[in-house]
């Protein structure tokens, strides 16, 4: 849950849930009722949103976006790679960067958090045979996941010490 708004719509408690019908919210206190309107929010041209899998403003973000304009790619990411102790690697108290390295035409990421049916496109920084997906979790989350490699080929991150033998 990531609160985007908040409204502060009566002066008396509210027990009861909110109800949803129409686009509108129905919300009732001890003494009052009120109907929210939902509506899309206006377009902007610029936007900040996150694109998934990409957290920009983050430390491994301004990592990638040097490695994109170092012309010795392999070795800044060998750098980056051998000071890695372990992966995924956790930025902060709620980012997370699930990093894959070694050669492939296509990843993704299979987790729970996600949905196991879906895929999440795994970002390649071009030039490199480095791929990965940003996401925000809790930060006490415990989350099960994989890549697949080429479409078909199911990779457990060798870097995690914590992975099972279940296969995920």
């Amino acid at each position: 849950y990531n609160e985007r708004i908040g409204l502060d719509l009566f002066d008396t408690p509210v027990w009861a849930p909110p109800a949803f019908a129409n686009g509108q919210l129905y919300i009732r206190s001890m003494s009052e009722i009120a109907c929210v309107k939902i509506v899309p929010k206006k377009q902007v041209t610029e936007t900040t949103e996150e694109v998934p899998g990409i957290i920009p403003g983050s430390t491994f973000a301004a990592f990638v976006q040097k490695l994109e304009g170092t012309r010795d790619k392999k070795s800044m990411l060998d750098d980056f790679m051998s000071d890695q102790a372990s992966l995924p690697l956790i930025e902060g108290h709620d980012l997370v960067h699930f990093i894959y390295r070694g050669e492939a035409k296509e990843m993704v990421l299979h987790s729970d958090f996600v949905g196991w049916r879906y895929e999440q496109p795994m970002h390649q920084v071009m030039g490199t045979d480095l791929y990965y997906y940003s996401c925000r979790l809790e930060q006490d989350a415990r989350v099960t996941y994989r890549f697949t490699r080429n479409i078909d080929e199911a990779v457990i991150d060798s870097l995690n010490p914590k992975s099972t033998g279940s296969g995920i």
